[in-house]
């Protein structure tokens, strides 16, 4: 997701401020739920198809559920990150999280 394409199309652009913002967002997820209280390290992986582009942000960490009695201004990441993105899928277990998020590219 390079920063210059042969050709301006303003639903790339849109889809890439999206994936960026979302990236983040599960990045730091990783860093404030998955490494609580440890170090660690976030892995985020890209690859495309022809139809669409995964991107799959990893760590080795715990995975913390949602709190839904969160009345604050906290406890937001996933829903902003599904709000962002068409395609979202959680991956917990004992090795660690990892998030995959999917788009599909403009025709």
């Amino acid at each position: 997701m390079g920063s210059r394409l042969p050709h301006r199309d303003p639903s790339v652009d849109y889809l890439r401020g999206n994936a960026r913002l979302a990236v983040t967002e599960a990045c730091s997820n990783t860093v404030e739920h998955g490494y609580r209280d440890q170090d660690g390290t976030v892995h985020v992986e890209a690859a495309t198809t022809e139809s669409d582009v995964c991107i799959r942000v990893v760590d080795e960490g715990s995975w913390k559920p949602p709190q839904p009695e969160s009345t604050g201004i906290r406890g937001r990441g996933l829903a902003l990150i599904r709000a962002l993105m068409p395609n979202v899928a959680v991956y917990t277990g004992s090795g660690g999280t990892s998030v995959e998020l999917r788009v599909p590219l403009p025709a």
